[in-house]
């Protein structure tokens, strides 16, 4: 199930973007840092810093709203604060975004963003050593993006620019108990260049 819906959100992606043809839709590639942490009953950490990077489809419901899906690639986990122990988490996100665009004069347009978001679990490991501990975390992580950005347009395509704070909402330990939980959470910055 987890296969599938993963290749049915890059499927829609990159076919809705490939095929745009109305100025209606935009699509594009975007990459930048990740500075990801745990939340919950764990402590003595500190955010580590990782990729982040993919691609997004937009579509224009009205003037100035619009709703952006988006398949990206995220390192998430959490270091020891001033020591070498690290949790090196691979996610696949899928967030759907409802996207405001502030009406401004030139090329230059502020947005703002939210929605919730989806997140496979592609990997798990604990440093030092690499030791694979993906089988002791739960395969999705369901959490929700908010943000804000600007869209530079150019000549022939658009720079864009965002931040966004996602907030982990699953306990991504398996079988943990009832009072115990870790949750993800990261603040992201990306750069990317848009088509329409």
């Amino acid at each position: 199930m987890k296969k599938l819906a993963v290749i049915l959100g890059l499927v829609l992606l990159f076919a809705v973007g490939a095929t745009a043809q109305d100025k209606m839709v935009s699509y594009g590639f975007k990459a930048g840092i990740d500075m990801a942490n745990f939340t919950g009953d764990i402590d003595g950490n500190a955010m580590k810093v990782g990729f982040i990077g993919g691609g997004f489809v937009e579509y224009m419901v009205a003037p100035q709203v619009g709703i952006q899906m988006e398949v990206l690639y995220a390192m998430k986990g959490t270091k020891e604060d001033g020591g070498d122990g690290k949790y090196k988490f691979d996610y696949l996100e899928i967030p759907v975004l409802l996207k405001y665009m502030v009406q401004t004069q030139g090329n230059v347009t502020p947005f703002f963003f939210a929605g919730p978001q989806i997140g496979f679990l592609l990997s798990a490991k604990a440093d030092p050593g690499g030791v694979d501990i993906k089988d002791a975390f739960k395969s999705t992580d369901f959490g929700l993006a908010f943000g804000a950005g600007v869209n530079v347009q150019m000549e022939a395509f658009m720079l864009t620019f965002d931040g966004r704070y996602s907030l982990g909402l699953t306990n991504i330990i398996k079988d943990a108990p009832s009072d115990y939980s870790w949750k993800t959470s990261n603040i992201a910055f990306t750069v990317g260049v848009g088509f329409k």
